[in-house]
């Protein structure tokens, strides 16, 4: 929701991907040149890496409350049919 960094690895160094604020879960982005080296003297290919969204299994009452106020927050600024 709130966008983030995160460290990505890959076939040489592991890479620092910017998530970006709103991006939805399965969405794929693509970290150019960092894929499989294709063969020859070609550059390697791109890396996909695909978001996955982790959800707490349990959340204290202080988590639980700023969940619910964020609901609320949600509900009160989705546009009405």
């Amino acid at each position: 929701m709130l966008g983030t960094t995160v460290e990505v690895p890959t076939l040489d160094d592991p890479v620092t991907l910017k998530v970006p604020a709103g991006t939805q879960p399965s969405t794929t982005m693509r970290v150019r040149g960092r894929g499989v080296p294709a063969s020859g003297k070609h550059a390697a290919g791109d890396l996909l890496v695909t978001v996955n969204v982790t959800i707490p299994k349990k959340l204290n009452k202080d988590q639980k409350l700023a969940v619910e106020k964020l609901a609320v927050a949600l509900k009160e600024e989705a546009p009405h049919d």
